[in-house]
């Protein structure tokens, strides 16, 4: 709904590999292997605000797009203050008293 944004997430392996047996032990791999470990990375879209923030949001918040006239602006949590309040009471000051 509010885009996705790509995150690169780590993928590991680990490979293991031995030939013959040693002669005094009997035991697999008896001094000729290799072990091999590697690390690739890979690309995940995933979204910006998980789809449970949209049902936790409070009363006067919301997650929206702003445009600024000239281009849009990432997504953003706003905290939205009604008319009614007066104008010198901000959003948390409103929210501490419990008038919101």
């Amino acid at each position: 709904m509010c885009g996705k944004a790509v995150r690169y997430t780590p993928s590991y392996s680990f490979s293991e590999q031995a030939k013959g047996f040693g002669l005094l032990t009997g035991r697999a791999g008896g001094g000729k292997g290799s072990v091999g470990a590697s690390k690739s990375y890979r690309q995940v879209r995933e979204p910006v605000f998980h789809p449970r923030a949209f049902t936790l949001l409070d009363n006067c918040q919301a997650i929206a797009l702003p445009y600024d006239g000239a281009r849009a602006l990432p997504a953003t949590r706003v905290y939205l203050k009604p008319y009614w309040l007066p104008r010198e009471l901000p959003y948390w000051r409103a929210r501490e008293t419990g008038k919101l």
